[in-house]
């Protein structure tokens, strides 16, 4: 189940809210919160909380998903994490790759 919750927020492709999590992948949000928090403490997510007077500074604030919605906090992928996710894909990926060809050496030559 946890995974399920990284590969929602990596295949969304931004950070995502409790609301819209719970929403696309059907847990109930009381559920879904200790999920996030295991792994936020696992360091697997980061949560990012909305500050009005740090924001204020931010040179991106008029683009800002998270002040536009008005959520008061949402979960990203740390880095080590989007990492970890793309090269595991990276790697089945070549692997199947390495498959294929071997497959394709392995027929009769005509």
């Amino acid at each position: 189940m946890l995974r399920t919750v990284l590969e929602a927020i990596r295949d969304a492709g931004r950070p995502m809210c409790l609301a819209d999590l719970s929403r696309d992948l059907g847990y109930e949000e009381s559920a879904l919160e200790g999920m996030l928090e295991t792994l936020v403490a696992r360091g697997r997510l980061r949560a990012i909380v909305f500050d009005d007077a740090g924001c204020t500074a931010c040179p991106v604030k008029g683009g800002c998903f998270i002040m536009n919605d008005g959520v008061a906090k949402t979960y990203a992928l740390t880095p080590a994490s989007d990492r970890r996710m793309t090269g595991g894909r990276a790697q089945a990926e070549r692997a199947l790759a390495d498959r294929a060809r071997v497959d394709r050496a392995q027929l009769p030559s005509r």
